[in-house]
């Protein structure tokens, strides 16, 4: 091979070794535990009737997978599969797997948001047979699922009786990196890691028979064998009588540059710009201060790659045209992935991008002249991108809505003083905790007077509750009951539109009267968040509960270090954490398993999110008192992902409304779910305490568009407090009334009035 081509195809296999390592990178699906292959069948299994296994020895269960057939003849069979815990056989993960109509076994992979049993918790794998089909038909199908041979797992149940099979979850797919699941012997993966092992071998072959050592001799006999060949080429040439003309133009010298004296700014205004323009597009959802902090990181990071290519390259246009290539690279990884939509692969991307980009560089450095050209265009194109994005900032700011609030000073009026009067009165463990949910389009019983929720009121109030029969909000939409309700205050000049496009709607729920008063009063704010634009978070929190598929993110302060939870605060910001999403950092944060493709958290509206926020809540106990917990819960509120068993529905559309027909609707069935769940919350509130806390639950505003004030206002005010709240108490005086008759803080009751 000529010393012209050993170089190209030694950068070659480079590239390729380095893209096949950086396919590895990302996670990925792999089979971490296994039984034999399905040999036999339990079945049929008839509607309402169930198959269960014992999942023993297992670490986490994500994705399981079965095997399973509906009759052939009766049409596709709805499956709810759960995973049951404790004796009592308690539903902690609950998905539904619809089964097509098939003669034979095929298999189905059950996904679970990922769920770690606790040492010594017994675990069951439920598959029950829907009737979701309606009594009319409900022998009309059944399902067979596979087992393995006996012995090579825990047996299965057949409604509760134990057969004589195997089990039936034949394999427990985990996530991990591409090398955990090529060590476990996945064939993709540990092809990837195979091929990138052979080209970096193969480079480093080429490496070293480019040595002196070894090359020189081989260079000799080389030198031989072509005189050799060249003796025996002119022999042939003499006796054939050709003439061999060889033509070649001799090679100039490559001309060096001497370098230009410019100023490239484009490589900082890169990341400017990505993170501008992002902000600039989700404004109602961060605050334009939540960018700084990346902002400054980011200057910060390309000042540093730039200074060590200029003095790596010697050459400050080359240097500044690599750096700029990588921030390219770097802040456009996300925006490519979620273009390519369901084509798109973390493991494809990096296999091919970096490569590519390393390539680039590597052309970049040996041409000084076009990289100043390339610089001196990216200077201008650069700056005009900035100048957009900040102007779409600027304009965004400038023109907020004339929102005011109403009757601003109305029992505000030297609060502080009030309040630190309080404080004094009273000792860290002289404070009740404080429980504030809202439960989103939550009716009040008999609104419409056909809605008949008595049994749940009867339940709340056996547990010490007072409910305000004639309870309202004071705004018919979240976007203004809730800023209004956690600042005590109305909201004046309103339209339609202001819910959409105003930051000072978004202002008032982030930093709010209501947080600003408990912790002055001593109380650690923690704020559980919801994914609606104005709950997501709050400044005033002390600590934020976020919720993703890899599990609970905490955030909050450190008392010990303000300056340091400041910086980190910022940093780890939602905003910081979404936009990472839209960067190449985005293959290396935690597992997705069920997330949306354009972001790291659940949406909004995932049912998942709604039981995340239960579990916690149950869970949330002492700890940290006395403590402030407010969580704004989007249910019963559309999609009706839960049905009143609780079975899941997974699209947006969620439950129709006949579904269930012993519900009057989708919205009743997810209500009723919703009731056992507040329930089970209230109880393990409770059994933590031996002096109950306050508990206020609300809903933000009704469901039906003409019973849209009429709400659920229950509160549980110990020591006589629910003496403060009457039966026709709106939401703009709930925490009026209980600051006032617990701290004395004299803020006073405003007129009860709706805003239409």
């Amino acid at each position: 091979m000529s010393k012209f081509r050993r170089p190209l195809v030694s950068t070659l296999l480079t590239l390729v070794s380095i893209g096949l390592f950086a396919s590895l990178l990302p996670h990925t699906s792999f089979v971490s535990r296994s039984s034999s292959e399905v040999v036999d069948a339990i079945g049929p299994v008839w509607p309402d009737q169930s198959v269960e296994q014992v999942l023993d020895d297992v670490d986490i269960v994500s994705e399981v997978r079965i095997w399973a057939a509906a009759g052939h003849d009766r049409g596709e069979a709805p499956v709810v599969g759960s995973l049951l815990r404790g004796e009592a056989e308690e539903p902690v993960r609950q998905v539904k797997v619809p089964i097509r109509a098939s003669k034979l076994l095929e298999p189905y992979v059950v996904v679970f948001p990922p769920y770690r049993p606790a040492p010594g918790e017994k675990l069951r794998l439920q598959l029950w047979v829907s009737t979701e089909r309606g009594p009319e038909r409900e022998l009309d199908y059944h399902v067979m699922f596979g087992a393995n041979k006996p012995g090579t797992g825990a047996p299965a149940s057949f409604n509760r009786h134990t057969t004589d099979y195997g089990p039936l979850a034949h394999e427990f797919i985990w996530k991990g990196t591409g090398w955990q699941a090529a060590l476990e012997g996945s064939t993709p993966d540990l092809a990837r890691l195979t091929g990138a092992l052979a080209a970096a071998g193969l480079t480093i072959a080429m490496t070293v028979l480019s040595h002196p050592l070894v090359s020189r001799p081989l260079r000799n006999t080389r030198r031989r064998m072509r005189i050799g060949f060249r003796y025996l080429a002119s022999r042939v040439r003499a006796a054939l009588r050709l003439s061999w003309d060889h033509g070649g133009v001799q090679a100039q010298p490559a001309q060096t540059s001497a370098g230009w004296r410019a100023f490239y700014v484009f490589p900082w205004l890169i990341p400017a710009f990505a993170i501008l323009h992002y902000l600039s597009n989700n404004l109602l959802l961060f605050r334009p201060s939540e960018s700084i902090a990346l902002l400054v990181v980011s200057m910060a990071a390309v000042t540093a790659v730039f200074v060590a290519l200029r003095l790596a390259l010697k050459n400050a246009a080359v240097a500044a045209v690599a750096t700029g290539l990588l921030g390219i690279a770097f802040f456009s990884y996300g925006h490519v992935y979620i273009a390519l939509g369901d084509h798109a692969d973390d493991r494809y991307l990096l296999g091919l991008g970096i490569p590519i980009v390393l390539g680039l560089l590597m052309f970049v450095r040996r041409r000084p002249e076009p990289a100043h050209k390339i610089g001196t265009i990216l200077n201008f194109a650069c700056l005009a991108l900035v100048a957009v994005s900040t102007y779409r900032i600027a304009i965004s700011l400038l023109s907020a809505s004339s929102l005011e609030i109403r009757e601003p000073s109305e029992g505000f009026a030297g609060l502080d003083e009030r309040v630190a009067e309080a404080k004094v009165q009273f000792s860290g463990d002289e404070l009740r905790d404080i429980y504030y949910i809202i439960l989103d389009e939550y009716p009040r019983s008999g609104s419409p007077p056909e809605f008949d929720n008595s049994e749940f009121v009867q339940e709340l109030e056996s547990r010490g509750f007072y409910v305000a029969g004639q309870a309202r909000s004071n705004y018919d939409r979240s976007s203004f009951s809730i800023p209004s309700s956690l600042n005590m205050e109305y909201i004046q000049d309103f339209n339609e539109h202001d819910q959409y496009t105003s930051p000072l709607l978004r202002e008032m729920a982030d930093d709010h009267n209501l947080g600003r008063i408990v912790k002055a009063l001593g109380y650690k704010y923690l704020h559980v968040s919801s994914g609606y634009r104005y709950t997501t978070a709050s400044r005033n929190a002390d600590l934020v509960v976020d919720f993703k598929p890899s599990g609970r993110v905490l955030s909050g302060p450190d008392t010990t270090s303000p300056l340091l939870f400041e910086t980190a605060t910022r940093l780890s910001s939602r905003f910081t954490t979404t936009f990472l999403r839209t960067t190449l950092a985005k293959p290396f944060l935690s597992h997705e398993f069920s997330a949306d493709r354009n972001g790291g958290s659940y949406d909004w509206s995932h049912p998942f999110w709604t039981l995340e926020m239960f579990d916690f809540l149950r869970a949330v106990g002492t700890r940290e008192r006395p403590k402030f917990v407010f969580a704004h819960i989007l249910k019963p509120h559309p999609p009706y992902s839960f049905d009143k068993s609780g079975n899941i529905a997974f699209d947006r559309s969620g439950w129709r409304d006949d579904h269930d027909p012993s519900v009057p609707s989708a919205f009743y069935g997810q209500l009723k779910y919703v009731n056992g769940r507040m329930l089970e919350v209230i109880d393990d509130i409770l059994d933590d305490y031996q002096e109950p806390p306050i508990i206020v639950i609300v809903g933000d505003h009704g469901h039906l568009t003409t019973l849209r004030f009429d709400i659920l206002a229950a509160f549980l005010l110990p020591d006589g407090g629910e003496s403060a709240v009457y039966p026709s108490i709106t939401s703009v005086n709930h925490f009026r009334a209980i600051l006032d008759y617990y701290f004395g803080l004299k803020l006073g009751l405003l007129e009860d009035r709706v805003y239409r």
